[in-house]
C-alpha cells in the first residue's frame, strides 16, 4: 500500500524527500522550472519567506514509488472570517502548479488524499493546474471540485511562422527606427554575463515604475521585496536556466524581458519596460525576439502564460486549458460561514466540495 504524510518542509523528517527532490533535478535538468526544487525555493526567498513550506509526500511501497507536492498555508478571508488555506508554494508568482515529482496514480492520489487529511486548513485551492497534469488527476479522484480555469497560452516555435508577416515587418521597422534614433538594440544575457546584477536591479525598477498608481502595483515596489530579488536572482549562483532578453536605449536598460529555459519549453515569465517606449511596442520587441532565440535554440514552445491579455493575440498561440482544484473541510469556520450563508440566502462555498 502506498502511504501518505503531510510535513513541514523545516522538519528533519522531510529532508530525504528534500533531498530526493534536489538529486532529481540533477539527473534530470529538463525538468519544467516551476516543479524544480531550486527555483520553488528561490521564489519562494522572495515572495514569501514568512510562509510555512509544507511537503505532501506520497510513498513507501514495496516499488519506492514517491511522490511530492510541495504547498503553502496562508490565510483568507470570506466575509469578516479569516480562513486557513492551502496553496500553491509561492502563490500566484509561478504560473503553473503540479507535483515536484509524480511517483503515479497510486502515489500521487495518497499524496492528495494524505493532504486532504490532514489538519489545521479550511480552504484548499490550487489555480493554474494544467487540465492534464498529474495533479489534476490525482485530485479528481478525490472529492474535491475541479473547475475551469483561464487557459495559459503558449507559442508554438518548432514549425510555420508565429507572427503574420505584416505584423513582423511593422516590428522591425519600428526597430530598426528606434535603433536609428536612439541607438536602442535587443540583445540576450545570461546570470554569467558582468552586468547582470545590473540587469535584475534594471528590471525591478521597471516593473515597480511600469505599475505604479495601478489597482495591481508590483510587489518589488517593497524595498525589502526588492532587496531580496536582487541578492536571490542577480548573482552567478542563481537557479539555473535562467536568462533574460533585454532593450536598451543609448546604452541603458529600458525594457526586460526575464525567462526560463528548461531544455524543451522557455517560459516568459516577467516583463517590464519603459513606458515612454510605447510608440515602438517594447513588449512585443521583447517577446518576439525571445522566441526567436527560444527557436534557434531547439525549443518547441514559448509559454506566455494564463489569461487572455491582448498582447497574446499577436502571435499564433495554442490554448493549454487550465483548471483549479477546490475543496473545503469541515472545520467550525467553514461550518459558521455556511450556516450564515444560507439564512441570508447566499452560498459562500458554491463550486468547492468536499
Amino acid at each position: 500500500m502506498v502511504n501518505g504524510r503531510v510535513l513541514d518542509a523545516d522538519s528533519p523528517l522531510s529532508s530525504p524527500a528534500l533531498a530526493l527532490w534536489a538529486d532529481r533535478q540533477r539527473e534530470a535538468p529538463s525538468d519544467p522550472p516551476f516543479q524544480r526544487h531550486d527555483v520553488l525555493m528561490a521564489l519562494r526567498a522572495i515572495h514569501a519567506p514568512d510562509r510555512r513550506l509544507t511537503l505532501a509526500i506520497g510513498g513507501g511501497d514495496a516499488a519506492g514509488a514517491m511522490s511530492i507536492l510541495p504547498c503553502s498555508f496562508t490565510r483568507r478571508r470570506v466575509g469578516p472570517l479569516p480562513f486557513r488555506l492551502i496553496e500553491g508554494p509561492v502563490g500566484y508568482h509561478a504560473s503553473a502548479v503540479d507535483f515536484a515529482l509524480s511517483g503515479g496514480a497510486r502515489s500521487d492520489h495518497a499524496t492528495a488524499v494524505a493532504l486532504l487529511a490532514s489538519d489545521g486548513w479550511d480552504l484548499l485551492e490550487f489555480r493554474g493546474v494544467a487540465a492534464d497534469s498529474a495533479l489534476a488527476r490525482a485530485f479528481s479522484a478525490t472529492d474535491c471540485a475541479i473547475v475551469t480555469d483561464h487557459d495559459a497560452h503558449a507559442v508554438p516555435l518548432d514549425g510555420g511562422p508565429i507572427m503574420s508577416t505584416k505584423r513582423r515587418r511593422n516590428l522591425r521597422r519600428l526597430l530598426r527606427r528606434h535603433e536609428t534614433v536612439s541607438g536602442g538594440t535587443i540583445t540576450e544575457a545570461s546570470p554569467a554575463e558582468p552586468d547582470w546584477p545590473d540587469i535584475i536591479q534594471a528590471y525591478a525598477a521597471l516593473h515597480t515604475a511600469r505599475w505604479q498608481g495601478t489597482s495591481t502595483p508590483s510587489s518589488l515596489a517593497d524595498p525589502d521585496v526588492r532587496q531580496r530579488f536582487s541578492r536571490v536572482l542577480g548573482g552567478r549562483g542563481g537557479p539555473a536556466g535562467l536568462f533574460a532578453v533585454v532593450l536598451r536605449t543609448g546604452g541603458a536598460i529600458s525594457g526586460v524581458v526575464l525567462a526560463w529555459d528548461d531544455s524543451a519549453h522557455v517560459h516568459a515569465w516577467r516583463l517590464a519596460y519603459d513606458v515612454a517606449l510605447a510608440p515602438i511596442s517594447p513588449g512585443l520587441q521583447l517577446l518576439q525576439h525571445l522566441a526567436e532565440v527560444s527557436a534557434s535554440r531547439g525549443r518547441s514552445l514559448m509559454h506566455l502564460g494564463r489569461g487572455d491579455d491582448e498582447y497574446k493575440q499577436s502571435w499564433t498561440t495554442t490554448r493549454v486549458p487550465q483548471v483549479i482544484v477546490r475543496a473545503v473541510s469541515a472545520s467550525a469556520r467553514v461550518r459558521l460561514a455556511a450556516s450564515v450563508g444560507r439564512l441570508f440566502g447566499r452560498a459562500p462555498f458554491a463550486g468547492w466540495r468536499r
